[in-house]
């Protein structure tokens, strides 16, 4: 009886993340603070292996999970290059600033990408940014994909940090210096490469891929290149843009404001 009794709230207890991860888009990038990494990967595995005409498994080495290897800048290959930081700082900006998202529920009022709600989204964020630098007739940078333990402290969320298996970003090169371009973490500039990955934790135990534009998420061929489309993007970015607009609510702050004329990096 005492064996069932312990059973039965183990198995109560765990509802709560299991509900949450089963509830998820498969390309999802969050994680529960309190659920290690390496679950969100195995779950990640078993799905794709049960996936109808899924043939390109995450452990080939063709995925951007695949191709992920434990972080040394120096063994990275080559991505994108752009010709000076001030060209640099000021796609940047364009990216970050950007208002030309169609949010359904309010077609008057255009949105930025979801920068402001870094618990998820970000598969599709870098998607649709490289949409528009393809559109904007500027290099498209590359991605980086970054695994592991991660975790990010942000003003944008009630407990003041949020959680990550997995999080990627555009990149590109200048000098020589890969400089990732992600107002989810810092809004102000782009950052070098291993500092990106500090603001989520111990680069060296984190596992990192380079990968082509067009490359969704962990589950894709890292090879692959943008359409300048990124209609799948765009879907997505429709749910986080509700998202967003309830967190803001919900931390007493102004939607109208934040997300219109009046963004907190200005």
């Amino acid at each position: 009886m005492k064996f069932l009794s312990a059973l039965f709230l183990f198995l109560f207890s765990a509802l709560p993340v299991l509900a949450q991860v089963q509830s998820l888009d498969p390309d999802s990038a969050y994680r529960d603070l309190d659920t290690p990494y390496e679950f969100y990967e195995g779950n990640l595995l078993k799905n794709s292996e049960n996936e109808k005409g899924f043939d390109e498994l995450p452990t080939a080495k063709f995925t951007a999970l695949g191709s992920a290897k434990l972080y040394d800048e120096s063994k990275l290959p080559k991505t994108t290059p752009w010709k000076d930081q001030k060209a640099l700082q000021e796609r940047f900006v364009q990216m970050r600033d950007a208002r030309f998202l169609e949010w359904a529920r309010d077609p008057n009022f255009p949105r930025r990408e979801t920068w402001m709600y870094p618990d998820d989204g970000c598969y599709s964020r870098a998607a649709v940014a490289n949409g528009n630098f393809f559109k904007w007739f500027v290099p498209v940078p590359g991605k980086v994909f970054a695994f592991g333990h991660l975790r990010v402290k942000t003003r944008n969320s009630p407990r003041g940090v949020v959680g990550w298996w997995y999080h990627v970003a555009p990149v590109v090169e200048v000098g020589n210096v890969k400089y990732v371009l992600d107002p989810s973490i810092e809004p102000k500039s782009p950052l070098p490469l291993k500092d990106w990955l500090a603001r989520m934790g111990n680069p060296a135990k984190m596992k990192v891929a380079i990968c082509g534009s067009g490359t969704y998420s962990p589950r894709d061929n890292c090879a692959k290149e943008t359409d300048g489309l990124e209609l799948r993007a765009k879907r997505v970015q429709q749910i986080f843009l509700g998202k967003e607009w309830a967190r803001l609510q919900a931390m007493k702050r102004d939607p109208h404001k934040e997300l219109g004329e009046e963004p907190p990096w200005l």
